[in-house]
């Protein structure tokens, strides 16, 4: 059973990737950037559609995009040195205390 939840992790991870290349393909050279980000979704998706034969459809979703929202506005935080305004960092608690009542 845990290795479901590892592969989830990677399809997670792999999202982030593909979320976080983004930004930098939009204001700079797209090529192997686009590339990237087609394989990190790729991946992905067919990772997540993978631990969705095992885990319910909602549950799923709702953390892997939840967790993955996480991850992008911290790396966002860090990486792109965006603020962390009063109202998102709410958003972001309010996210963290939903995705954890959903999987209780």
């Amino acid at each position: 059973m845990y290795g479901i939840f590892f592969i989830f992790l990677i399809a997670i991870i792999f999202e982030v990737m593909g979320t976080t290349l983004l930004n930098p393909a939009l204001h700079m050279g797209k090529g192997k950037r686009m590339v990237g980000i087609g394989i990190f979704f790729t991946l992905s998706f067919y990772l997540l559609a993978t631990v969705m034969k095992t885990l319910p459809i909602g549950i799923v979703y709702a953390t892997w995009s939840g967790v993955g929202t996480v991850f992008v506005i911290l790396i966002g935080m860090v990486l792109f040195k965006e603020k962390l305004s009063k109202k998102k960092g709410i958003g972001l608690a309010m996210t963290v205390a939903g995705l954890t009542m959903i999987n209780l």
